[in-house]
Parts: C-alpha cells; structure tokens; sequence
C-alpha cells in the first residue's frame, strides 16, 4: 500500500559539436609571428577530444596549444607560417562514439613585386659593378645567384 514503485530511465547524452570550427583565412604579410586558434564546443563537456592536421594527430608543443575548458576547446597554432596551411579536425570521443568538426587555416602568399627591375651594367676588369633592384615588400630577404649558383657578400673595398 504504501509502496508506489517507481523507475528511472538513463538517458546517454549524445555526443555533438555544440558550435562547429570554422575556416581562418590569414594574409601571410599579417600572419607571421602570430597565432590562428580555432574554436569549437563539445557537448558533453566530458568527451575526450584530440586535435589532427590533414589527417595526421597533433601532438601539444611549442608550436600547437590545446586548451580544454568545459565544453569548449581550442587548438592555437603559434607563430603561423605557410605551411600551417591544412585542414584541421578535432575530433571528441565519448564511450565508443566519435564525432569530428574540420575546418581549413588558409595562409595566402603575398604578392611580391619587382618595382625597381635589374639593368645591365658595363665595368672594365678591374673595376666593380653594383646591382640594385626593388621590390615591393620591405620584410623579404633575398640572395643574389650568378648562373643559377649563390654569390655570397664580399668585403666591401673603398
């Protein structure tokens, strides 16, 4: 009489991507030395997540951050060059289930232009010839080449 059974139901909570990563497209002039962090959130807050680049697991470094709060979770890449370019995924696993959000880092090349071009110069034997040339970007090193080898700096004679 004064024993109402009663029953409870578990209900396994799915695993998902509350907010899905999304693509970061950076100018490599603006890039290089910073750091491009990609955002996501997983639900629930309990899932074991890990983080690959086109394919392959990241391991965390000086170079990939990961950070796990709740449910959210980053992955920063430091010190982005052009090669961080790719398709990054988290991927979170709760149990025997997985989920997988993918988004692209796109680094665009700069456009780097002659504005000043080579000119010929003419000198005698033992005379010596100064090249110059411009270029658009104040950042870029380049080297000389003399028939496709590497000329390297020679003192410099007043």
């Amino acid at each position: 009489p004064g024993d109402a059974p009663f029953g409870f139901q578990l209900k396994a909570v799915p695993l998902k991507f509350v907010k899905e990563l999304k693509d970061i497209v950076l100018q490599e002039a603006e890039s290089i030395g910073s750091s491009a962090v990609f955002e996501c959130q997983v639900s629930p807050s309990t899932a074991i997540t890990s983080w690959m680049k086109d394919g392959s697991n990241l391991r965390e470094s000086p170079k990939y951050k990961f950070t796990s709060d709740g449910k959210d979770r980053k992955l920063a890449i430091i010190d982005v060059q052009l090669s961080d370019t790719g398709e990054y995924t988290c991927v979170a696993k709760l149990g025997n289930k997985e989920k997988t959000s993918t988004a692209k880092l796109i680094v665009e090349e700069r456009d780097i232009k002659i504005v000043r071009p080579l000119y010929s110069v003419e000198v005698t034997e033992t005379e010596s010839a100064r090249f110059e040339t411009e270029i658009s970007e104040e950042d870029v090193h380049g080297h000389w080449k003399l028939k496709g080898e590497a000329l390297h700096q020679s003192p410099v004679r007043s």
